[in-house]
């Protein structure tokens, strides 16, 4: 019997029976009452946080390039 970690899982107990052989059950109620003294508590890891909200997209003038201080102006060229 294989347990996958869930939201609301209960405590998951592992026991070995006279013959080596290990089980694992949900809830220590669902250890056969001879092995319940020797059955372990399961730890589980918990989830790893969500990942951050993306950013907000940017405006357009966010995304404009920004005059670069320390740079002369080009001149404009006349006529055409």
């Amino acid at each position: 019997m294989l347990l996958a970690p869930s939201v609301a899982l209960a405590q998951a107990y592992r026991w070995v029976d006279e013959q080596g052989k290990v089980h694992y059950a949900e809830g220590l109620d669902s250890v056969p009452p001879q092995y319940r003294a020797t059955a372990t508590p399961i730890q589980f890891p918990k989830a790893p946080p969500p990942p951050p909200p993306p950013a907000p997209e940017k405006t357009d003038a966010e995304k404009a390039p920004a005059d670069q201080p320390g740079e002369p102006e080009k001149p404009k060229e006349e006529g055409g």
